[in-house]
């Protein structure tokens, strides 16, 4: 007879035994699928397979996909403080087939610290919530220039809704913005930057992007101190016309706007490891299907935007505000580059554009498109 107290699910190419009391987050799973391809090609990077921690794994669902998608893993390890989760990750991985695992019951920070420092390639933090928790542990534990992979989904602190509890857990003053999304990624980017500076060590983004109802950054881990990013850490200034963006060392706190921040103000992704993916179209070992193509139009996107400013515009509000109908994004884009200003998609939003013209001059591009 069936357990009525469970349900059974196939997620990519994994089969996932749910008991009601482990959690599973059904809109997590194109999470789960954007890691395949980046996880494969690290492991070409390295030369090697990856050992591979899942240090909130619930039932185990992310790091068993990683195992039987990417093909690229030497051992998994799984945690979570939960008892039904650690008998459920058993199951799981039993009913999979996996065959170089371990698994632990503790607190993560405990469970990293325990297993030791430099042994993990690659560390996934994916709480229920803030993983500000998390992140001195998961930094001081990677091995050098491993990745550590982050999640957040307490965007009402992230995107300025709750501005005290963004300060208290993420250390910066934020409000909400016409790019609130994009706020959430380069506070929490910051954050695991200077939870790396703070150990003598450099952290560099490799992929960021916000999907769904949360916030994922991958970022390299590498011993160092010299070569700190001082200059991609500041401040952005939103007045009403125009918006500022100003390095740490620099702002005097003497300004006319909304100042948020400090956020990262640098690059959110890494484009030789972008375009790399991308030659290699590894997303066809994705085991969700229709999460490849999507997949992989995000990662064209991110080949666009790792070096614009650190902000966009929607192109409909701003329409909107001088009644008229948008004109298509790839024609706006064109026009901006013709009159020598950076533009681009970005993957926050489809009606969103990235340029380093003032929102005045974008205007008059809108107002000359629409007629």
């Amino acid at each position: 007879m069936a357990n009525k107290s469970q349900d059974t699910i196939q997620e990519g190419k994994a089969k996932i035994i749910l008991p009601k009391n482990v959690f599973y987050n059904k809109m997590a799973r194109f999470s789960r699928s954007m890691a395949i391809p980046i996880i494969i090609y690290e492991s070409i990077l390295r030369g090697k397979p990856l050992v591979v921690a899942d240090a909130l794994a619930a039932s185990g669902v992310r790091g068993i996909r990683y195992y039987l998608e990417s093909e690229a893993i030497d051992k998994i390890v799984f945690n979570d403080k939960s008892y039904s989760a650690y008998k459920t990750i058993y199951q799981n991985v039993c009913l999979n087939e996996i065959d170089s695992y371990e698994i632990f019951r503790f607190d993560a920070n405990t469970f990293l610290s325990i297993y030791g420092e430099g042994v993990f390639d690659f560390i996934d933090i994916d709480p229920f919530g803030s993983p500000s928790p998390f992140i001195e542990t998961a930094v001081r534990c990677i091995r050098n220039e491993g990745i550590v992979a982050i999640t957040a989904t307490d965007l009402t602190a992230l995107c300025g809704l709750y501005p005290r509890s963004a300060f208290r857990k993420y250390g910066a003053v934020v409000y909400k913005t016409g790019f609130c999304h994009e706020i959430a990624l380069r506070l929490l980017i910051r954050n695991v930057v200077e939870a790396a500076g703070r150990q003598f060590k450099i952290a560099s983004p490799v992929i960021s992007y916000f999907s769904e109802q949360y916030a994922r950054v991958y970022l390299r881990v590498r011993r160092g101190k010299l070569s700190f990013p001082y200059d991609a850490i500041g401040y952005i200034v939103i007045d009403e016309n125009k918006i500022d963006v100003i390095e740490a060392f620099k702002f005097d706190g003497v300004v006319e706007g909304t100042v948020v921040g400090p956020l990262w103000i640098g690059p959110l992704h890494d484009p030789k490891f972008v375009k790399n993916v991308l030659e290699r179209n590894l997303f066809n070992y994705i085991g969700e299907t229709e999460d490849r193509s999507r997949a992989a139009k995000l990662f064209k996107i991110f080949l666009e935007e790792w070096n614009m400013p650190p902000y966009f515009y929607n192109i409909h509000k701003m329409c909107k505000k001088i009644e008229i109908s948008p004109p298509p994004v790839n024609d706006i884009i064109e026009k901006l580059k013709s009159l020598g200003y950076k533009a681009s998609r970005t993957h926050f939003t489809g009606y969103g554009i990235k340029t380093d013209s003032s929102s005045e001059d974008l205007l008059d591009v809108l107002r000359d498109l629409g007629r």
